[in-house]
């Protein structure tokens, strides 16, 4: 008896307002391919549009939507990633639709190219990328991807960062042995990205700082009738300004507004003792090697990977345990600071103050806080819980809240809480 063991499959889908990318990892050249929405056509960017015909309601996605839109049959549906991330309410042929609802539809009609190439393929790990982390657009992709059959250990969300990120770091080591920088331009403006690294840690910290240049060059300025030697002229100064004093050997190119040749001069001046690298499908390339590491099949395994949306501190208190005193660790760098919602009951022994300590990753610098708690009349010693929590009102801000539970029955809570904001 023959057993065919069903491949597994690890995907990474670029999903983005205007178009998205699909994307999966090729086992037998150990890297990711694109998939273009006609197998026939090398053509990978596929319009985040979609649109039903009146006659008998049938779905219709990227290029197929716009062509019957062209054709007059029906009306398309767009902009629907942005309007789910700012929370207005999508209207089509005079109904509102729930976000779910039309991401479970656009994002079935991609996975069904996953399956027309590989039919007896299962995913592993699907991981999809988006422009920012925006919770409501999470929870709704996630969703979606509940209705379609996919839970959440086999799914992940990620942001453009966390995308760049892998990308970079699954290149070839001389690539990354310096920092890397990544120039992305498109309607929402033009962005640079620095990764760096701190070696010297255990494991290996991996940063990233983000540079807005959108006030100097918009995406607008592309076609405001300007000339391509000026834009030329702003991009150079631009990017003196990114690479200023640091060490940057590899950058990467991406974006719609690099679309044509008005910026060959300078990436011709960047080539000089860097790499420079033009593309497209970077996010949706890096969210498939995302695929690969979250599955445990990866190998960066001995870096800790940090962007803005995620703590980059280490937060502990102080706990008596097996005769002695220990960290007992309330978050730990690399989880996203909305996620952060960490308690914990101890019993004070006649302590009047909390004290939390704080490991920055990347500087490995510590700091201590202290919250003072008062001590609570009528309680002996050792018969009091107190409840302390940890919560993120941004990445460098949170909030250490302590309550009194009381002790069982013999003594009710006070309701008494204790605050203290600590700015990182």
């Amino acid at each position: 008896m023959f057993i065919i063991e069903r491949q597994k499959l690890f995907i990474g889908i670029d999903l983005g307002n205007d178009f998205s990318q699909i994307s999966y990892y090729d086992e037998a050249l150990f890297e990711p391919r694109s998939i273009s929405q006609k197998e026939e056509e090398e053509v990978y960017l596929i319009p985040t549009v979609l649109a039903a015909t009146c006659d008998n309601g049938q779905w219709y996605f990227g290029e197929d939507a716009l062509q019957l839109v062209r054709d007059g049959q029906t009306v398309a549906l767009t902009d629907f990633v942005d309007k789910i991330e700012n929370g207005s309410p999508i209207l089509y042929y005079d109904k509102e639709w729930a976000p779910a609802d039309i991401l479970t539809r656009y994002l079935r009609k991609c996975l069904h190219l996953i399956i027309v190439k590989f039919p007896a393929g299962g995913i592993e790990k699907l991981v999809i990328t988006v422009v920012k982390k925006e919770k409501i657009l999470v929870e709704a992709i996630l969703e979606a991807l509940h209705e379609l059959g996919l839970e959440k250990d086999r799914v992940a969300v990620i942001s453009h960062q966390e995308s760049y990120t892998y990308y970079a770091l699954r290149q070839k080591k001389e690539l990354w042995l310096n920092d890397v920088g990544l120039f992305d331009f498109s309607e929402r403006g033009l962005f640079f990205y620095r990764i760096s690294m701190n070696r010297r840690t255990i494991p290996i910290t991996v940063g990233i700082e983000k540079k807005d240049f959108t006030n100097l060059m918009s995406f607008d300025m592309l076609s405001g009738g300007r000339e391509e030697g000026e834009l030329a002229y702003m991009f150079d100064g631009i990017t003196k300004n990114a690479l200023h004093k640091k060490i940057v050997s590899t950058i990467y190119v991406t974006g719609r507004g690099f679309e044509g040749d008005w910026h060959k001069s300078v990436l011709e001046g960047l080539c000089v003792g860097r790499r420079v690298f033009y593309g497209q499908n970077l996010y949706t390339i890096g969210a498939c090697y995302g695929a690969k590491e979250l599955a445990g099949e990866g190998k960066l395994a001995d870096y800790l990977l940090l962007n803005e949306e995620m703590v980059l501190v280490d937060i502990s208190v102080k706990v008596f345990a097996n005769t002695k005193f220990v960290p007992y660790y309330l978050v730990k760098a690399g989880i996203n600071w909305y996620d952060v919602n960490s308690k914990i009951e101890i019993i004070p022994d006649e302590e009047t103050e909390l004290e939390l300590e704080v490991f920055d990753v990347m500087t490995q610098q510590k700091k201590t806080f202290l919250l003072r708690i008062d001590s609570i009349e009528g309680r002996p010693r050792r018969t009091t819980i107190l409840e302390v929590g940890l919560k993120f009102l941004e990445p460098k801000t949170c909030v250490l809240q302590v309550k009194d539970k009381g002790f069982g029955n013999m003594f009710p809570s006070t309701n008494r809480i204790w605050e203290k904001e600590i700015h990182l």
